[in-house]
């Protein structure tokens, strides 16, 4: 599965490094119990503790070089997100996000933006679901490329922007 060392993305931490595995003493810890210990790349300063049993399903290991070129080059191919209803508009953002996928991030960008420019058109501003959910999948899939392309996170936008232009 996992071991010290691998870089890992953990739902809202990003992407991060587990620094060790055992067991903690912390009160809310179950004694016998063994962790994870997770160090955010991008909050060096901060841990989190994942049950090296529960693990499977809170964490996937980083995309690497060859994996984030792969997801840049199917950007133009990744469908929007079919959203008919306003009201439930959140619930599938939430959705998307807690499937810890670089697609679903995709999907979030591209739906947000398509609706901003839309709603733009018309002479309004961006929704505050759009903007939040916007910024949150902007945060991961930039922080987990910047990662395997060992690249500035500031600089993953345009750096997607000038592959996706290339490649039309």
């Amino acid at each position: 599965m996992f071991r010290k060392g691998d870089l890992v993305v953990s739902g809202k931490n990003g992407v991060c490094k587990i620094v060790d595995v055992g067991e903690v003493d912390f009160l809310w810890a179950e004694k016998g119990r063994y962790y994870f210990i997770l160090q955010p790349v991008y909050s060096p300063a901060s841990k989190t503790y994942i049950p090296v049993d529960k693990a499977e399903s809170l964490l996937r290991r980083a995309m690497n070089q060859e994996e984030a070129a792969a997801l840049i080059a199917d950007i133009p191919q990744i469908d929007l997100i079919p959203i008919t209803n306003e009201k439930v508009c959140e619930d599938i953002y939430k959705e998307c996000l807690r499937k810890n996928e670089c697609r679903e991030w995709v999907r979030i960008l591209k739906t947000t933006y398509s609706r901003k420019q839309k709603r733009s058109r018309a002479g309004r501003k961006i929704t505050a679901v759009d903007n939040k959910y916007f910024k949150l999948a902007e945060e991961s899939l930039y922080g987990e490329i910047a990662q395997a392309l060992g690249i500035p996170r500031e600089e993953v936008e345009d750096y997607i922007r000038r592959q996706v232009e290339e490649k039309k």
